[in-house]
């Protein structure tokens, strides 16, 4: 758990960093709707996608985020409500999720 709050919170002091955490913030957005939209397209259901992503990425706040948006999910959330609650993820990111979401094409969105 105490190895957990300090990767997450590492995390998060580097995405905080000026220029440097931008490009850590895009990039680390950028691997999410990647494989998340190669996930889906294979066929995965959300639980399974969101686990995998877990996997994925490496910076422990985008790894907590994540944690929480899934759990939102499981309780029925949609998933671009679900992540903007966690407010790790840019508007523009969570605006091609909440257009993916409606129109059916969230693989494609992303």
């Amino acid at each position: 758990k105490y190895l957990n709050f300090v990767n997450s919170a590492l995390g998060y002091i580097f995405t905080v960093i000026p220029l440097f955490g931008r490009v850590i913030k895009e990039y680390n957005q950028f691997l999410i709707a990647s494989f998340m939209s190669s996930l889906i397209s294979a066929g995965l259901n959300m639980e399974m996608v969101m686990m995998t992503l877990r996997n994925v990425i490496s910076n422990g706040y985008y790894i907590k985020a994540l944690e929480e948006a899934t759990e939102k999910i499981r309780e029925g959330a949609m998933i671009s409500q679900s992540s903007r609650e966690t407010r790790a993820f840019s508007s523009l990111f969570l605006r091609y999720l909440t257009v993916g979401e409606r129109t059916g094409t969230l693989d494609e969105q992303l």
